[in-house]
């Protein structure tokens, strides 16, 4: 007796026949590149213990603008947000990143941004570890190297836009790498180039450093005799996509003088990582050394992607401290590829009985600590912000008083009120962010500094809680160690 297939059972018999060539393709991949996929999955308890709980002031905001954009579906012109600087023209020089962070959180709350921004991190480390491998690097040294700098990185993987720029000047260098220094040089990839700069900056500003990347890895391929006519092409043309990628974007050219707005504002007010480089900070100091290694080693091999991309962070490093994180993820592959000797690759081989365990145990233990307080995952930092409960506490559509810390956290937990006061510094601009800053240390008239504000919610130290307290305009309505709030006696 024969048994004939019904069309459906056919059909599925030809997809399985047809993808299995790629599945064995698959398979094939990941056992030539495991030890690299290893060397990536070691960070992942990194990428989690990191984004337990929210820090930066900009990530609420950043993610109350994306829901904004998601409900209207335009960027705001002005600002929304305060009772001090509504109305005033705002222009977003990271708005699809706001975006991105907005429909995360639609989908799962703070803690939906929490996932994104670690898969963000992920996403850097692998660039890194591809641009180790093309340098030559073993993964057990790469995955090693970048596994001891995770303490000057850990600091600076918050949720927010940089993330786009440490994975983006990854990304810019591969690609010059690979047109730059190999044989054949693909027009495609100057294509590439300028979509590269369009993505990033819509997610963020910051492309602009990209371009000064591409300028002058062309001219030192040119200077090192490296490129040839074919060469000399490719370079204008991927100079020439880099700059149109740049303004392609809402505000064309206008984001560009907004993003030295927001420098200047940011500088003069003190922000740290605005400041330039301070030569007694000696975890600067380390990374400024790592850099000037690899800079030296990259002049060595005359790799001129790796030169631009290692000069451009350096420089770009000294004159503003949030560049430091570029410059060391920019680093450690060159050092990993000069590190990467036979003999030591052979040491290593012969000592791996005792650095294998010590390596799992560490990394064992990281994800212990982060699966342990994974519950906490997205939840605004208890060191820094006040609780829930006291948030709640403000009665709708105050005009809020705020320290320069809890404005974004209001602003997306409380879109009823009006903040004093966020970390957007280009908008309120440095006489404001002073005039609030003398007003929380006590050193105005309480009466007239307060004018406008129906509620106070400042840190439970600040010199202005002692002065409420005494004044009869005032009541206190809750206090914490971290905070207290205060609301116009009339209410």
């Amino acid at each position: 007796m024969r048994y004939e297939l019904g069309p459906r059972v056919r059909d599925l018999a030809d997809c399985a026949a047809r993808a299995t060539p790629i599945v064995t393709h698959l398979l094939r991949a990941v056992r030539r590149e495991k030890f690299w996929l290893l060397a990536w999955a070691c960070f992942i308890p990194l990428a989690v213990f990191r984004a337990e709980a929210l820090a930066e002031s900009d990530t609420f905001w950043e993610t109350r603008t994306g829901l904004l954009i998601l409900r209207h579906g335009s960027i705001p012109t002005t600002d929304p947000f305060s009772w001090t600087a509504h109305g005033k023209g705002w222009i977003l020089n990271s708005w699809g990143f706001d975006l991105a962070l907005g429909s995360a959180h639609r989908l799962a709350g703070l803690a939906g941004v929490a996932v994104f921004a670690a898969l963000l991190m992920m996403a850097v480390v692998g660039l890194a570890l591809a641009l180790a491998r093309s340098l030559g690097a073993s993964p057990a040294v790469a995955g090693a190297l970048l596994l001891t700098a995770t303490p000057l990185l850990l600091g600076w993987m918050s949720a927010r836009p940089q993330l786009i720029d440490y994975a983006c000047t990854l990304a810019l260098a591969l690609v010059l790498r690979r047109n730059l220094e190999q044989e054949p040089r693909r027009r495609r990839d100057a294509i590439g180039v300028g979509l590269l700069t369009a993505v990033w900056m819509n997610l963020h500003s910051g492309a602009v450093l990209g371009v000064g990347v591409v300028v002058l890895a062309g001219t030192l391929a040119l200077l090192l005799r490296r490129p040839g006519s074919g060469g000399l092409r490719w370079s204008l043309e991927a100079a020439v996509f880099a700059a149109l990628g740049v303004v392609l974007n809402p505000y064309f050219v206008a984001v560009i003088p907004q993003s030295l707005r927001v420098q200047g504002a940011s500088r003069s007010e003190g922000i740290p990582e605005w400041q330039p480089i301070h030569i007694t900070d000696l975890a600067q100091d380390v990374v400024l050394l790592i850099g000037f290694a690899a800079l030296v080693l990259a002049f060595r091999r005359r790799d001129a992607a790796m030169i631009a991309a290692l000069a451009v962070s350096f420089g770009g490093a000294l004159d503003a401290t949030r560049l430091l994180p570029i410059l060391l993820l920019v680093s450690v592959p060159v050092l990993a590829a000069a590190a990467s000797r036979p003999a030591l690759l052979r040491y290593l081989k012969t000592r791996r009985i005792v650095f294998a365990p010590a390596a799992s145990t560490v990394v064992l233990a990281v994800a212990f600590v982060a699966i342990h307080n994974v519950g906490s995952f997205g939840a605004p930092s208890p060191a820094l912000y006040p609780d829930s409960r006291m948030v709640s506490a403000i009665p709708r559509g105050c005009h809020v008083f705020n320290s320069y810390l809890y404005g974004g956290l209001l602003e997306l937990q409380r879109p009823d009120l009006r903040v004093s006061l966020d970390s957007r510094n280009d908008l309120f601009g440095p006489r404001l962010i002073a005039q609030q800053e003398k007003i929380l240390d006590g050193k105005t008239h309480v009466a007239a500094s307060l004018d406008g504000a129906d509620c106070v919610l400042i840190p439970a130290r600040s010199p202005l809680v002692k002065e409420l307290q005494t004044s009869p305009d005032w009541r206190e309505a809750r206090q914490s160690h971290l905070a207290a709030l205060f609301i116009r006696a009339k209410r």
